[in-house]
């Protein structure tokens, strides 16, 4: 069918069709630009983090967990030229070792899936979500008594009640850097404890990237995972070892999610290297006042009394946790016998009437 001026007139299924094409059209170009543009920081924020690395650490691309002791230096000519991993989710791992204090340093590249034209919509009316890089450094050496985070105000008190060490054993502080800028909050177990670490140079280079950092934090009974609401059953369950696990690995053996001396340190990726490059250095140099500072003795006898008051509370707990454990065994065990005492009884009075109601037997002669 055709109008007045004879042009054919569009169907509404061509009309759909041209939308759908012009859809995909974009999507496409979307994808392919997001892609190359990813791409393109990702080179060069592994270019930054691996020149950091190489001038920190003897060794990167090391696979800490597969590698123990004296087998490292043996295997460590069998690295590959890539020595960034795929995990899971597309996040990007890297292992370093050879450095004084530190049995190994992991780090984990988090990006933001450009390629995905929906992701980029969301974060442009919400909330953009920033690339990520989190270090942790597993110290090696015995470090002082000591528990330690710095977080953004507004997820400070989330992640005070999410660690049992930060819940238990520090309160915030904030009397002890003035300078330090307002949009952070200190956890930590004395106030010794975060003026050694904040001090002015330190305060200044926070202040100066409060973008980029959004979390430090380190300890010596350091938690990797959250803890459940179920606070006893998990000190339970922490308590019996997997001796199973333990006992297949070579002496030595290096594991980031059980390690309980860590310097853990996350932040947002910026494009400028240059301030990642010295976040990684300042990162470093954090990690050797860690792993060597000496708290004065009153700080010492202080965090020793208060990890005493802790352990006995904890104790209490378990012993309060077992001896319901026991009652609650003993009234099912009582229950149990209960039931089957009622029934012994129910059959004697039903086999009773049984014999009562029976009609009596007649005998005729």
């Amino acid at each position: 069918m055709s109008s007045e001026s004879g042009v054919p007139a569009t169907s509404g299924s061509e009309a759909a069709e041209r939308l759908t094409k012009t859809l995909c059209g974009v999507y496409a170009l979307c994808f392919v630009i997001g892609w190359l543009y990813k791409r393109w920081l990702l080179r060069r924020w592994k270019r930054a983090i691996l020149e950091v690395l190489r001038e920190q650490c003897a060794v990167v691309g090391e696979d800490l967990v597969r590698l123990a002791g004296s087998s490292a230096s043996r295997d460590a000519t069998t690295l590959v030229t890539d020595v960034w991993k795929r995990a899971d989710n597309g996040v990007l791992e890297v292992y370093a070792s050879g450095r004084r204090h530190v049995a190994g340093v992991l780090l984990r590249l988090d990006p933001v899936p450009r390629e995905d034209v929906f992701t980029l919509i969301h974060d442009f009316l919400f909330e953009e979500a920033p690339d990520r890089l989190s270090i942790k450094a597993f110290i090696s050496t015995k470090m002082e008594r000591c528990v330690f985070a710095l977080a953004k105000k507004h997820e400070l008190k989330r992640l005070h009640v999410s660690y049992r060490e930060l819940e238990h054993y520090t309160e915030q502080v904030t009397t002890v850097a003035p300078e330090l800028s307002s949009e952070y909050g200190v956890l930590a177990d004395t106030k010794e404890l975060a003026q050694r670490i904040l001090n002015a140079s330190r305060v200044a280079l926070l202040n100066r990237y409060v973008d980029i950092i959004q979390r430090l934090r380190f300890s010596d009974i350091y938690e990797d995972v959250p803890q459940d609401d179920d606070e006893d059953a998990q000190e339970a369950d922490s308590e019996k070892p997997n001796a199973s696990v333990e006992s297949r690995e070579p002496p030595g053996t290096l594991h980031p999610s059980s390690w309980s001396q860590v310097v853990h340190l996350q932040l947002a990726l910026p494009v400028n290297l240059e301030s990642l490059s010295e976040v990684l250095r300042f990162f470093f140099d954090l990690v050797d006042e860690v792993a060597t500072m000496r708290m004065s003795h009153e700080a010492q006898h202080a965090t020793q009394a208060l990890r005493e008051l802790v352990q006995r509370e904890r104790q209490k707990r378990l012993n309060r946790a077992r001896a319901k454990e026991e009652k609650e065994k003993a009234e099912e065990r009582v229950a149990r016998f209960e039931d089957a005492e009622r029934r012994r009884r129910e059959r004697r009075e039903y086999r009773r009437r049984a014999r009562s109601q029976r009609a009596p037997l007649r005998i005729f002669f």
